[in-house]
């Protein structure tokens, strides 16, 4: 929770850096790694505008938009496999949700019977003593 306080505040050390990072699935890496280059490209891109256009950045952009057309690329061929992840983890985790209210369910199903089978045996033997009274009354009549 310390680290995603820290990501989420912008203080990240490089320590940081490395253990998000490595806590991050390939899908995830190669979008991470996708922003980090858009971004050093639109850095260059702001410096070749205010430099007037330099050929060293101008280079530099191109370099960065090949980069980012092959992770892009890499993207694409990764998210599959994620997807199919991800969606055995939902199925995982609905089954696990349905396992567990049918559990709460069926628990709160037998209080209720054992509540109600209390409450019948327990005219059962309102009615039995009474029965029992009544036969004694009779017999001795």
């Amino acid at each position: 929770v310390d680290l995603a306080d820290r990501a989420l505040s912008c203080r990240l050390s490089e320590e940081d850096e490395a253990a998000a990072a490595s806590s991050l699935c390939r899908y995830h890496g190669l979008h991470k790694r996708r922003y980090e280059v858009w971004a050093r490209c639109q850095l260059a891109l702001q410096r070749c505008a205010s430099a007037g256009g330099g050929r060293r950045e101008l280079d530099r952009v191109q370099r960065l938009g090949q980069e980012l057309s092959s992770l892009e690329s890499q993207v694409k061929k990764a998210e599959p496999n994620f997807l199919d992840g991800f969606k055995g983890y939902l199925r995982q985790l609905q089954q696990d949700v349905r396992d567990n209210l049918q559990d709460t369910l069926v628990g709160r199903a037998r209080e209720l019977v054992g509540a109600w089978q209390a409450q019948i045996d327990e005219v059962d033997d309102q009615i039995r003593q009474r029965v029992d009274e009544r036969r004694s009354s009779m017999a001795s009549a």
